[in-house]
């Protein structure tokens, strides 16, 4: 009888191994990655612009891309290698500007370019270094919030205990929940900010 069992389970679990196998080149599609830039060219007093040429330039290769924004002064460039890019806009009787922008796997980052008219005489240079974790701020209207944090984030930002839940903690909108059983002191789930 023992042996009937055996012979029996062998099969079943070949059938699961065989279909994992079939199974994980969908899985592997699942995941895009690339990212996406979407973003809107308005002027100083929040006017939107259309027909403004936007350019991007990856910082550690030659891809280049561009788009000309719409009607509503609207564009969005996808399929964009994770990195950091170079972005640059143009638009008839404004001055160019320029900024970075970082694209991270399987997220579309929005940014907004506001331009100044080219007839005033004024120069501004901004240094600075791409913010980590997340850069698009937090939209309380809606429930999904996305935030990206980084192997550098991890590195050099210091982490209590190097727990997942204490990771988590980087993206906006979270908080600590207590356990329901009072005997466990730590916490163990991670849940949104109310708002």
């Amino acid at each position: 009888m023992r042996n009937l069992y055996r012979r029996k389970k062998k099969p079943l679990a070949r059938g699961v191994v065989l279909l994992s196998i079939l199974l994980l080149p969908w899985a592997l599609l699942a995941q895009n990655p690339r990212g996406a830039l979407r973003g809107t060219v308005q002027d100083v007093s929040g006017g939107r612009i259309a027909a403004a040429k936007v350019v991007v330039q990856a910082r550690e290769s030659t891809l280049q891309r561009e788009a000309t924004t719409d009607d509503r002064g609207e564009f969005r460039i996808e399929d964009l290698i994770p990195g950091i890019y170079h972005v640059t806009a143009n638009a008839n009787g404004f001055r160019a500007v320029s900024s970075d922008a970082n694209v991270t796997i399987s997220t579309v980052r929005d940014i907004t370019v506001t331009m100044t008219p080219a007839s005033v005489q004024q120069s501004v240079t901004v240094q600075g270094q791409v913010a980590s974790i997340t850069t698009e701020p937090v939209n309380t209207a809606s429930a999904v919030q996305q935030a990206a944090i980084s192997a550098h984030d991890l590195i050099t930002i210091p982490l209590p205990a190097r727990s997942f839940a204490n990771i988590a903690y980087l993206a906006p909108g979270t908080e600590p929940v207590e356990p329901s059983d009072p005997t466990k002191a730590r916490i163990t789930e991670i849940g949104r900010a109310h708002v």
